[in-house]
């Protein structure tokens, strides 16, 4: 997981944000598993609300790629992804892992 910044002007916290008990890290069964793979336009689209990342922002950036990528594609679910290209961060160049 790489932690990233991001422009919080395109988002607005959800009520389940707010509840520190959602974050609870767990395993999920089968079924409950959710895998997407993201295509390199969406991929690109989630990149510009990067505003840097751990490598050039160490004690900035604290935002998981993968939340971005959850409200890029609007699933709020847990949620497994598979790229169809490597992420990077805009202003190093750095590739971002999940």
């Amino acid at each position: 997981m790489c932690g990233i910044e991001f422009e919080r002007r395109h988002c607005s916290p959800t009520n389940i944000e707010l509840m520190p008990e959602f974050f609870d890290f767990f395993d999920p069964t089968p079924e409950e598993q959710n895998i997407v793979l993201v295509e390199a336009s969406v991929l690109r689209q989630a990149e510009r609300l990067i505003e840097s990342c751990e490598h050039c922002n160490p004690e900035g950036a604290e935002i998981p790629f993968d939340n971005i990528l959850d409200r890029v594609t609007a699933d709020p679910s847990v949620t497994d992804y598979i790229l169809e290209a490597s992420a990077r961060c805009p202003r190093g160049g750095v590739r971002l892992g999940l």
